[in-house]
């Protein structure tokens, strides 16, 4: 079996105009390459009109520390050659530009440093009043009325029995926790790749971070929840951003917080 000589093969752009100062930069590859063959690497940046050659596991060769990547984006090219009777095989290909002086954090797929997202959307459960019963019975129950949106908003009503409750303020307390638990679910899981921003160094679980959502629209949401994944030779970071949906840990979270004033009382 004969194969091709030669052949090559270029990255979708990868967006760097997050980094104003890089602190550093990396490219590394893996192949297979039987004798007589090669595997080779090339970069270049959107201002830049030639193809550099890089090395395996060194710096990018046209970024360097200090740099300010505004506006820019960079590519990288594979070239396979043999000699026809065998052919090399690159397996993966990884690219990190970091800036770790007050970096702004920004994730999608355009940037390179996200593989695949899911979006939910449900507002099955969304409610935007609560009435909250307290102590007593019948007429002599006490009612209170918690209405965080105010006038104008469409009434979805939600009955909470709080019949533990001392006074006002917790029932108040009692109703807000329960409309929070029964907002609308907007929430984007994304599979980060642990190349421009690090997990745990660069953004973390509670943090506001910039999230390329579909159709290119930019919205500063808040990382609710880290799911870690580990497979043989990889660790995978599934972050999830927005209002998460609705599960029973919350539920027995805000159950815990409520026993937990009980003890402390």
């Amino acid at each position: 079996m004969a194969y091709a000589t030669e052949g090559r093969r270029d990255t979708p752009e990868i967006a760097l105009d997050v980094i104003t100062k890089v602190t550093s930069s990396g490219v590394g590859w893996t192949a297979d390459e039987p004798d007589g063959t090669s595997v080779s690497v090339y970069a270049r940046l959107s201002s830049e009109t030639a193809w550099t050659l890089c090395e395996n596991g060194s710096p990018l060769p046209n970024v360097q520390e200090g740099d300010d990547l505004s506006g820019l984006s960079l590519r990288l090219r594979a070239v396979l050659k043999g000699d026809g009777a065998a052919t090399p095989v690159l397996s993966s290909l990884q690219v990190r530009v970091r800036q770790t002086d007050d970096p702004r954090v920004i994730l999608g797929v355009e940037y390179g440093n996200v593989m695949s997202y899911r979006h939910t959307l449900d507002s099955s459960a969304y409610k935007t009043v609560a009435y909250v019963g307290g102590s007593g019975e019948g007429s002599a129950r006490i009612v209170q009325k918690v209405a965080p949106g105010g006038a104008g908003v469409r009434r979805r009503e939600l009955w909470v029995d709080a019949s533990d409750a001392e006074d006002l303020d917790e029932l108040t307390e009692r109703g807000t926790q329960e409309l929070a638990l029964a907002a609308d679910v907007d929430a984007y899981e994304l599979e980060a790749i642990d190349r421009q921003f690090a997990y745990g160094e660069d953004w973390n679980l509670g943090d506001f971070v910039t999230v390329v959502v579909p159709g290119g629209e930019y919205r500063s949401l808040q990382v609710t929840g880290v799911t870690e994944t580990y497979e043989p030779g990889a660790v995978g970071v599934l972050p999830t951003f927005g209002v998460p949906a609705h599960t029973l840990d919350g539920a027995l979270s805000g159950l815990s917080r409520r026993i937990t004033r009980k003890e402390t009382t």
